[in-house]
């Protein structure tokens, strides 16, 4: 059974940080005389995005042991809903997350790149 993105945690993340990382899907060759030749490598390639979560006390201590337990360290995939897309998918930390102190006292910004493994059914 996949895990799912715990309900504890905020469903979204913050727009201000957010990044989403298309795929590089070209190969690039270089000629001699002409502009380099460009072909498509796969008809479809993984999409990613840098998503960062404002989070208080309780819930960074939610996410780490959903990181650590759940995920066992983000090698396995989880369900969440497609920030703008808004359509379920399945996918996976592909960077140890960054957890930083936030200006707001008892507050982190937890930031996770991920990697877009399917759209579910």
């Amino acid at each position: 059974m996949t895990a799912t993105w715990p309900v504890s945690l905020p469903q979204f993340p913050e727009s201000s940080g957010f990044e989403l990382l298309l795929p590089d899907n070209v190969a690039r060759t270089a000629t001699d005389a002409n502009i380099a030749k460009q072909r498509r490598v796969t008809a479809w390639g993984r999409e990613g995005m840098v998503a960062p979560f404002l989070v208080n006390q309780t819930q960074l201590t939610d996410f780490i042991e959903f990181y650590k337990t759940t995920l066992k360290s983000g090698t396995l995939v989880f369900e969440w809903l497609h920030p703008y897309r808004q359509v379920l998918g399945e996918y996976r930390i592909i960077d140890k997350p960054r957890i930083e102190g936030h200006s707001y006292g008892d507050w982190y910004r937890v930031t996770v790149v991920l990697e877009h493994v399917r759209d579910l059914p």
